[in-house]
C-alpha cells in the first residue's frame, strides 16, 4: 500500500497524481504476480501461505475491477479452496457477489453496498427472502446486522480528486461520498 508520509492506516488523505499512478502500478504489478502464482501453483491455501497471506491475495484479486477475467478465475480456484477448508468463505461470498455484480447480475449474499439517496443501499440481490440463510452459511452476519454498521459520510470538495487513502473497508462513489463497509 502507498500512503503519505506520516499517515496512518484508516486516515483519509489526498494523494496527488504521481502517488495515483505509483499505486496502480505497483497494483499491476502485483496482480501479474498473483496471476502468474495462481496459473502455475492454484490459490494460495491458508495451509501453503498462511491465513493472512491467503486474505491478501483474497484482497488483491477483490480490487482487480479492471481484470473481471482474472476475478472469475481466482473465484473458481478460491471456491475449490473454500470447500477443502483452505480459504475463508467469507472472502468467497464477497468476491462472488463483485463478480455478480460487475457481470450486471444480482448478488448472492449482499455485501456490495451502494449510495442510493445518500443512505447505503444493497446492490440488487437474489432471493432477498433467503439472504441471511446464505450469509450465515458464508460466515457472514444477518444482514441488518451488516448494514447498520455501513456508513456514508459526504467528504467536502472530493469530487474530481486523483486519489486518495479511503479508511479500510471504504469505497468513494461520484460526487464525494465515502461508504465505509463493515469489515469482511
Amino acid at each position: 500500500m502507498v500512503m503519505s508520509p506520516g499517515a496512518t492506516v484508516g486516515s483519509v488523505i489526498m494523494i496527488d497524481s504521481a502517488q495515483a499512478e505509483r499505486i496502480r502500478s505497483t497494483d499491476g504489478e502485483n496482480r501479474a504476480w498473483l496471476k502468474e502464482l495462481i496459473g502455475r501453483r492454484g490459490w494460495p491455501t491458508r495451509s501453503a501461505v498462511g491465513a493472512e497471506a491467503a486474505h491478501a491475495a483474497f484482497l488483491l484479486v477483490q480490487h482487480a475491477d479492471r481484470d473481471t477475467a482474472f476475478q472469475r478465475q481466482a473465484l473458481e480456484q478460491m471456491s475449490a479452496a473454500a470447500r477443502a477448508g483452505e480459504a475463508d468463505l467469507r472472502d468467497v461470498a464477497y468476491l462472488t457477489d463483485r463478480v455478480l455484480v460487475h457481470a450486471g447480475k444480482p448478488q448472492r449474499y449482499a455485501t456490495q453496498i451502494r449510495v442510493v439517496d445518500g443512505a447505503p443501499s444493497v446492490q440488487p440481490l437474489e432471493d432477498s427472502a433467503n439472504v441471511d440463510a446464505r450469509r450465515h452459511e458464508m460466515g457472514l452476519e444477518p444482514l441488518a446486522v451488516y448494514m447498520g454498521r455501513a456508513q456514508v459520510k459526504t467528504v467536502p470538495g472530493m469530487q474530481g480528486m486523483q486519489g486518495m487513502q479511503l479508511p479500510p473497508g471504504a469505497v468513494m462513489v461520484p460526487g464525494g461520498t465515502m461508504v465505509t463497509r463493515p469489515k469482511p
